[in-house]
């Protein structure tokens, strides 16, 4: 008696290995910075939460920054993608800074 199987064993792992692929959801927020160092405190935050690769951040934020250092007064929102919505909370109460989630992304 012999069982003849359609697909091979190796397109089967194949196939499983590609919903490890499958990308996160992301979701945008957007957090109001004064300065450098709360920049980089968000960034440790989200890479011990999320890991090194699994966010994703607005590009030439530092040099931005570098711009508000003369006027206290001035603020700068960046951007942040983000797998889960919930960070937000966890880093206005841990860094007392004010997030926002944008409409529409």
């Amino acid at each position: 008696m012999s069982v003849e199987i359609e697909t091979s064993a190796q397109s089967t792992f194949e196939s499983l290995d590609s919903l490890k692929l499958t990308p996160l959801v992301m979701h945008r927020i957007q957090v109001e910075l004064r300065d450098i160092a709360t920049w980089y405190a968000v960034i440790r935050e989200l890479n011990q939460v999320y890991g090194v690769n699994n966010w994703r951040g607005q590009s030439h934020v530092r040099r931005r920054l570098e711009g508000l250092i003369w006027d206290d007064s001035k603020t700068l929102w960046v951007w942040f993608d983000v797998p889960d919505v919930a960070i937000t909370s966890w880093l206005a109460v841990k860094l007392a800074v004010t997030v926002r989630i944008p409409p529409g992304k």
